[in-house]
């Protein structure tokens, strides 16, 4: 939702609470005052779960995702993720995690990461992409409904929380580095960025 959407959106809040006669609308006893301008706090982040090792992919309908087996033994889903804040191309905080529907069970290890979006020429957009949170095990989430979970806090300490609903089917063995060479940013080597401890910056 856009910014002048959420102002129509509080306007009418404000309308509705406001009815005549009403307790509470008075600006002087610090009620609502429709009339005057909105200043209210905005969702940090329009945030976007999806797919891709090198480019952001927006999951279809059905939403399946490829498990990919690394040359070490972990497996993971790539995970990317567009946002529409600027401020996420200034390092924010990124944690991902896959729970399992069935169950609620977390079937990931901890995935937290300082890593800054690239501006998307000629949109309003922001993207990272190459994000490899790793499975527990390809059992805990082969062949089965996964949420996975991203959370985006900016500098400012603003954050937003989505999910996006996938289905994991069997991928190929990854191509490239391997799982383990993570930088001081939680940028590996081999092209995609592992959680780190969330104290280094990259991109």
């Amino acid at each position: 939702m856009n910014t002048a959407a959420h102002a129509r959106v509080a306007l009418a809040v404000a309308m509705l609470v406001c009815l005549p006669g009403g307790a509470g609308c008075d600006p002087d006893e610090g009620g609502v005052d429709a009339s005057a301008p909105i200043d209210m706090p905005l969702p940090a982040t329009w945030l976007e779960v999806g797919t891709g090792f090198d480019q952001f992919v927006p999951y279809a309908e059905p939403a399946l995702a490829e498990l990919i087996a690394g040359p070490q033994g972990g497996f993971h889903v790539w995970t990317s993720l567009r946002a529409q804040n600027p401020a996420t191309t200034m390092s924010p905080l990124v944690e991902i995690e896959y729970e399992r529907v069935r169950d609620g069970m977390i079937v990931s290890y901890p995935f937290r990461v300082r890593v800054s979006f690239d501006r998307v020429p000629g949109t309003e957009h922001q993207e990272i992409y190459g994000l490899r949170p790793e499975a527990l095990s390809g059992a805990d989430v082969l062949d089965e409904d996964i949420l996975v979970r991203a959370r985006v806090e900016t500098r400012d300490g603003a954050f937003t929380v989505v999910e996006q609903r996938v289905h994991v089917v069997a991928g190929p063995m990854e191509d490239g580095g391997g799982v383990d060479g993570v930088g001081d940013a939680g940028v590996d080597d081999g092209g995609g960025v592992d959680g780190g401890d969330g104290d280094g910056d990259g991109g």
